[in-house]
This record gives C-alpha cells, sequence and structure tokens, in this order.
C-alpha cells in the first residue's frame, strides 16, 4: 500500500520514501514498523516505539500539563495531584522500563555509540525521576505551593531534552539504517 505523505510518494530514492511513511500520523506500532523495516531487531522497533512516546508525553507534560498545575484551586489540589499521579505513572511507567531494558538489550548485543547515547538518555532519565521528580511530587502532593511547582516546571525541562536527544538519537538510526 502506498501512502502520500507530503509528496514523498512520488520522491525517486524509494528507501527515502519508505521511511518517511513511517511518520504517518497513529501508525505506530512495533509490528508495522517491522514492515518498513523488516531487517531491524525487535528490541530496535520496541525501543523506538517507547522512546518516540515518550517524547510526545515529555513535551505534552512540559508545555500543557505542568504550566496547568497553577490553575487548580488549593481544595482540590490534593485530589488533583493523586489523580494526575497515578495515572500518569500508569502511562510512563510502563514506557520508561521498556526504554531502559531495550536500551540495556541494545548496548550490550551491539555495542555501537548510539547504543550507549540511548542507555545514557534512559539512566539519565530514570535518575532524574527517582531523585528529583518523585521528591518533588511528594512535597506537593498535599498543598500546592507555588515555589515548588515553579521548581517541578523549571526542572522538567532536564528530561525534555534527554529525551528530546533520545527521540533524535532513535530516528538518526532509523533513517540511517541500511536496508536489506
Amino acid at each position: 500500500m502506498r501512502v502520500l505523505l507530503f509528496g514523498y510518494a512520488s520522491h525517486p530514492l524509494s528507501t527515502l520514501r519508505r521511511k518517511f511513511h513511517l511518520i504517518q500520523a497513529f501508525c505506530w506500532s512495533p509490528e508495522k514498523l517491522a514492515l518498513w523495516f523488516p531487517a531491524l531487531d525487535p528490541a530496535i522497533i520496541t525501543h523506538a516505539f517507547a522512546v518516540f512516546a515518550l517524547f510526545g508525553l515529555v513535551w505534552t507534560i512540559q508545555l500543557v500539563h505542568y504550566p496547568m498545575f497553577k490553575f487548580v484551586e488549593a481544595p482540590h489540589w490534593p485530589r488533583f495531584h493523586q489523580f494526575h499521579s497515578r495515572n500518569i505513572t500508569f502511562i510512563v511507567f510502563p514506557l520508561m522500563l521498556i526504554e531502559l531494558l531495550t536500551s540495556l538489550k541494545l548496548s550490550l548485543e551491539y555495542g555501537g555509540f548510539n547504543d550507549s547515547i540511548a542507555l545514557g538518555c534512559s539512566v539519565a532519565t530514570w535518575l532524574l525521576t527517582i531523585f528529583l521528580f518523585v521528591p518533588l511530587h511528594n512535597q506537593v502532593a498535599v498543598r500546592p505551593i507555588p515555589a515548588k511547582l515553579e521548581k517541578l516546571t523549571r526542572l522538567n525541562w532536564l528530561r525534555t531534552l534527554v529525551w528530546t536527544a533520545a527521540a533524535a538519537n532513535v530516528f538518526s538510526n532509523l533513517v540511517s539504517f541500511p536496508q536489506s
């Protein structure tokens, strides 16, 4: 099936065309990625899926969700924060775990520079989350402390940058991956 994406379906470089078909919205799954990159290890595909999901999520959190905290009134804050913490963990934890395990597998199996970058990014986000963000969230769990909420938003730029670097690394790897 051919999909027209910003004119790339008629691009003379078929490899480039195949790779840009990946960008079609809402079509990402490890199985669908495997159709476009048949030579890829399933761990690479799974890793890419997790990293891109986290990349999109962290930008949404950074630009929309954390700034929205200041609009929640104090009497509603404990329920809101509990709801946020429980539900965001349900989404983020499995993705972060997949990212960590696949980056570890790829680093041990292939040992390339980009695999080391992937593992470093994953470890960095885990360390930032455990040592900075969990304690900050615990400090504001009962009542919204404006200075702590501002610090949460400001420090989250670190995770945003790390996941952006991880996504760029994965994208670079996928675009430059030799086709069989």
